[in-house]
């Protein structure tokens, strides 16, 4: 079955074997499901769909609490989750630019507050990982940084880890990289069990869904040597 040079693996546990040739795949499964290939339509190029990442902020992937531990702060690429008893808000904000004053990191920034942008100073003080935060901005101050979590992928099938290229620890850490900035809250991704393979570049595709409160579904590509991971959406 084939359609555009694109087909689509269904990957399952129990996987006996994937036969390439002549741009058809062939899988064989065992287990409850009865083995089946699905043809797939010819997609769009990945970077039309979504920005490959280029590594977090010097914010995005962290969390903080405050002294009191009534409010908390996580940070993404873009927007700062704040959760305290007076309820939940996602803030955007941007650095402008940093730099180093009286054994702290100071980042010039802004933050969107009550309909309007306004001018924000993070300053960090500490080693990574025992770290503190005060902003003039937001409420709480000083925060501390939370402990950082480990980060897992659940439901990969040994069939497409082999598919690209074997490495589980390597597509974790893609992953993993990229959620840091855009899936804050996320501790894992679980596989959702298809994988593209386009045999005109060799390069086998994937979705992922982060496990954060927003499902963040992520895609990860693999050309053979590396990986790209883009969000869906």
């Amino acid at each position: 079955m084939r359609r555009g040079n694109r087909v689509v693996a269904a990957i399952a546990v129990g996987a006996l074997a994937i036969a390439l040739g002549s741009g058809v795949a062939r899988c064989a499964f065992r287990g409850e499901e009865p083995a089946h290939e699905v043809a797939g339509e010819e997609s769009t190029d990945p970077g039309e769909e979504g920005a490959e990442s280029e590594g977090a902020g010097p914010l995005a992937g962290t969390s903080w609490s405050s002294g009191s531990g009534e409010a908390s702060l996580t940070f993404g690429e873009s927007s700062v989750r704040i959760e305290s008893p007076s309820g939940t808000s996602d803030v955007p904000y941007e650095v402008l630019g940093e730099y180093e004053a009286q054994n702290a990191t100071v980042l010039s920034a802004r933050v969107f507050l009550g309909g309007a942008w306004a001018d924000a100073s993070f300053i960090l003080e500490g080693e990574e990982g025992s770290r503190r935060l005060d902003c003039d901005a937001l409420d709480g101050s000083p925060f501390t940084e939370d402990p950082a979590q480990g980060f897992a992928l659940s439901e990969l099938d040994p069939g497409f880890v082999e598919l690209v290229g074997g490495d589980r620890s390597a597509l974790e850490a893609a992953v993993a990289e990229w959620a840091r900035g855009n899936a804050p809250g996320a501790t894992g991704a679980s596989f959702d069990r298809e994988a593209y393979i386009d045999y005109a570049s060799g390069q086998v595709t994937a979705t992922f869904t982060c496990s954060d409160p927003a499902a963040t579904e992520v895609t990860v590509s693999y050309d053979g040597s590396a990986f790209s991971v883009w969000g869906i959406g």
